[in-house]
């Protein structure tokens, strides 16, 4: 954002997301993308989203 000359602001706020090892084995994840998937919040934040940025896909 800074690149693009907009001010995110000095302090950005990610919401945490609680991961444990029986939510892990529950699941059946194993890596970090299998984890992407089935915990979206995990991989995804819109604490420093942009109108003009895309999502990954």
């Amino acid at each position: 954002m800074l690149l693009a000359g907009e001010d995110p602001g000095h302090d950005i706020t990610v919401p945490p997301t609680l991961v444990t090892r029986g939510l892990l084995d529950r699941l059946s994840i194993d890596t970090v993308e299998q984890l992407e998937q089935r915990l979206p919040s995990f991989g995804h934040s819109d604490a420093a989203q942009a109108p003009w940025m895309g999502t990954r896909d």
